[in-house]
């Protein structure tokens, strides 16, 4: 099982700007405590307006950030090192700002805006393949919920564009890949040595451990 902290402290959140006026947080506990115990909106409140940084709450007057729903939102991979791949449905939380009518929705740590899979489980694929050098075969086995593959499929073209996005830093900002020519393998190798020096303080277990929970830590 992955072990890893649960929650997030109040004050990390990562902001992730989309199209138009919506904003993603990422923040608060990760995608298997917020499905046990779903935090209230209260909870995941955000201190300010990310689109216009109004304050949320001002003594003395009406709230910025309002609720504005949940919105259903599937979460893709192994819920740790060693169970099999699944599917998941978890409620975020939705808010709206009454001075820029931005629209501001609020997801576990470990949950990338535009991705199926968790930020967890992509940091897993990338690290079997680049440090435990598993071929892409296995790592698609050990990852993907789809467990039917053509016969001529010899690589998983998920994981090449999730290789590609953390180079150009498009999940993670505070990755460092190394050089542009680099292969994929190399590529793989040192976004998992990154994203385990994300991981907090004290993180114990393998390298690939620690870049799966660094993933939900880093920018």
């Amino acid at each position: 099982m992955l072990q890893h902290p649960l929650i997030r402290p109040r004050g990390d959140v990562v902001v992730h700007p989309t199209r138009g006026t919506s904003r993603v947080l990422r923040t608060g506990p990760l995608v298997n405590a917020w499905l046990a115990d779903p935090p209230s909106v209260d909870d995941l409140r955000p201190t300010h307006c990310p689109a216009c940084g109004a304050p949320s709450r001002v003594v003395g007057e009406p709230l910025a950030l309002h609720g504005h729903g949940l919105r259903a939102r599937q979460v893709r991979g192994p819920e740790g090192l060693s169970q099999r791949p699944c599917e998941r449905i978890v409620r975020v939380r939705r808010f709206r700002c009454c001075r820029c009518r931005a629209v501001v929705t609020v997801v576990p740590a470990d949950v990338l805006p535009r991705k199926h899979y968790s930020a967890t489980a992509i940091a897993l694929a990338i690290a079997l393949l680049g440090v435990l050098r598993y071929s892409f075969a296995a790592v698609r086995r050990a990852v993907s919920t789809w467990f039917t593959v053509g016969p001529s499929a010899r690589a998983w073209p998920s994981l090449l564009r999730w290789i590609d996005d953390a180079v150009e830093r498009a999940l993670w900002a505070d990755i460092r890949a190394g050089p542009a020519d680099a292969s994929r393998h190399a590529h793989a190798h040192r976004i998992a040595m990154s994203l385990a020096g994300h991981a907090p303080h004290g993180t114990g277990g393998s390298l690939v451990h620690q870049a799966c929970v660094g993933a939900a830590h880093c920018e």
